[in-house]
């Protein structure tokens, strides 16, 4: 009990400090804090709050689970999400303590503390009376937790995507043809260029490959878009396929829609998943902007995350 009590003292004091250095970790690793008494009631019900998939061929989490014993472990202080999760029953005298020196200062039982330990960091406090109560609250404010970490996890993929530096050469050419600020990373390299009409550029780096290619191209108003964008490719793309059976369109306004599927590239004789964000520049022009991921045999969901984090800080 002494060892515990001692514990939580120093967490608190340690809230005061002043936070100089960035929190550490995955991007995408969840960090869920929580005495051993609560894990045995949350455990499957917090995993499958986080199981979103994607396919990249194979399913893959979105989401990296980890879970702390609250006062085995003070490594947690320094990961980018945390999750403080304090049930009322059954008792316990750790994160109950915890969570109740956080809800007394801040008068609230869920609530999110930015940069907490580290900065560019997100923690949720969760408190809740019971498993039941847990189930409501988490389906409850779902939208608003998932979306909070979802921002903080494109914050720190994109501090860390320039520290070698930019391609000056390859933005002027993105702003030439497509009048796009881009910011590109200093590795990429020009794998083909329509410096003729100006309506395809197609950039990438290795290893593992990342391919970002820009189509621009007229449509007619009645031109289904993911048949056009298919056609588009085999003109430009001709080692590249997309395949159907995996496609997702979604469509965010009247300006924007996105795709998401796989692809399989005849050379490699492999494929991978890629995104487009297609945009309507006027009544008769649309720009697909793509990001194509190959890493055979390899998780590939945080540099697909990477490179749609890259794109969507494009100024159009």
């Amino acid at each position: 009990m002494f060892k515990k009590i001692i514990y939580i003292v120093y967490l608190l004091f340690f809230i005061s400090c002043n936070k100089t250095n960035y929190a550490k970790g995955t991007h995408n690793q969840i960090t869920i804090i929580s005495s051993k008494e609560d894990r045995l009631y949350a455990y499957n019900d917090i995993l499958n709050f986080f199981s979103k998939k994607i396919n990249t061929p194979y399913d893959e989490n979105i989401y990296e689970i980890k879970w702390i014993d609250s006062y085995n472990n003070k490594e947690f202080l320094n990961y980018k999400n945390l999750f403080f999760l304090s049930l009322d029953v059954p008792v316990d005298t750790t994160v109950d303590l915890i969570n109740s020196k956080f809800k007394n200062k801040y008068e609230n039982n869920i609530f999110l503390i930015n940069d907490l330990y580290a900065r560019n960091q997100t923690a949720l406090i969760f408190n809740v009376e019971d498993s039941s109560d847990m189930k409501f609250k988490l389906d409850y404010y779902k939208d608003w937790i998932l979306d909070s970490y979802n921002k903080n996890i494109d914050k720190n993929i994109y501090r860390n995507l320039f520290y070698s530096g930019y391609n000056l050469e390859i933005e002027k050419i993105i702003d030439y043809k497509f009048n796009i600020k881009a910011l590109i990373q200093l590795d990429y390299k020009i794998i083909k260029n329509d410096s003729i009409n100006n309506q395809f550029l197609w950039i990438g780096r290795g290893y593992p490959y990342r391919w970002v290619t820009f189509i621009k191209s007229s449509i007619n108003s009645n031109e289904d878009l993911w048949l056009k964008y298919k056609e588009l490719v085999n003109k430009y793309m001709k080692n590249v396929h997309i395949v159907d059976y995996y496609k997702n369109i979604t469509y965010n306004d009247s300006v924007v829609v996105r795709f998401q599927g796989l692809y399989e590239e005849d050379f490699s004789d492999t494929g991978g998943p890629f995104f487009t964000k297609l945009v309507r520049l006027n009544n008769d022009d649309i720009l697909f902007i793509s990001g194509y991921v190959n890493n055979p045999g390899k998780n590939k969901y945080l540099l697909l995350k990477e490179l749609e984090v890259l794109i969507n800080n494009f100024k159009l």
